[in-house]
């Protein structure tokens, strides 16, 4: 894979930036906790989730992408802020041995507002781009 900052091009910005987020919630936070709670028989502690995911996604950038700059910084962000901090924030575990979790959907409102005004202003910025004004 090589890194791209997807200059002038909108909606592979926007794509790009939601799929980053996904892989944050889908692989980075559910898998994690489902692995934990099948193989530990509860979740993990919600700092242990944080700081794996922060850890192992930018070994994976690096890795497979190599440092550049304000795109790995980006991608980080998304995958990790709004993918793995948003439903960490959302979601705790009712009882230890149990797979079933209690949602507060307000406490992540202001990361999720920042999630859409960062997406929309990055889109925005590739679109005059694309139009030659920036």
């Amino acid at each position: 894979m090589q890194s791209d900052d997807f200059a002038g091009r909108p909606y592979g910005f926007t794509t790009n930036q939601i799929s980053h987020a996904a892989v944050g919630f889908l692989g980075l936070t559910y898998m994690v906790t489902l692995l934990s709670y099948l193989f530990l028989g509860e979740f993990p502690h919600k700092e242990i989730i944080v700081v794996f995911a922060g850890v192992s996604y930018l070994g994976f950038e690096l890795v497979s992408q190599g440092w550049d700059g304000w795109d790995t910084v980006e991608d980080w962000w998304f995958v990790n802020a709004y993918g793995v901090w948003v439903p960490v924030l959302t979601f705790t575990e009712v009882q230890p041995g149990s797979p079933a979790l209690s949602g507060d959907l307000l406490t992540p409102i202001p990361l999720v507002l920042v999630f859409f005004v960062h997406l929309g202003l990055g889109a925005l910025y590739r679109h005059f781009q694309s139009k030659g004004l920036l």
